[in-house]
């Protein structure tokens, strides 16, 4: 038990403020105040991981006709060169399957080429920092 300084309130060891006045308890400050350090930390290490969010999109942004149009040419040849290997082995497809092909084929692109550039990102604001 312990006795709340405030209102002379006495109080379960559990509490850490009185119930009758939520004074904290001697403990219950320490609590608090490292409770709040923590909370500081861990929202300048949000605000640090999202200010670096937000500069690997600003330099994707900058890439993104690159991006677009490797895509698309990409994803036209490999869809391209798929087909014709359907066509040597003598393999009919639906014309919505070619669509399909060529689709796929474009976004895998996208998605390897995009990971490829954001991880060149990284690696540039890694140096600055050091």
């Amino acid at each position: 038990m312990w006795i709340c300084k405030k209102c002379k309130e006495e109080n379960e060891d559990s509490f850490d403020s009185c119930w009758k006045c939520q004074t904290f308890s001697e403990i219950g400050d320490k609590k608090s105040k490292e409770y709040h350090k923590d909370l500081k930390k861990e929202n300048q290490q949000i605000s640090k991981e999202k200010e670096r969010d937000s500069l690997i999109y600003e330099e994707l942004d900058k890439k993104i006709i690159q991006i677009w149009l490797l895509t698309i040419f990409g994803g036209v040849v490999i869809g391209s060169l798929i087909l014709m290997i359907l066509i040597t082995l003598k393999i009919n497809l639906p014309k919505i399957l070619v669509v399909v092909i060529v689709y796929y084929s474009s976004r895998q692109i996208k998605k390897y080429y995009t990971n490829h550039l954001k991880e060149k990102i990284i690696e540039k604001l890694d140096q600055k920092i050091k």
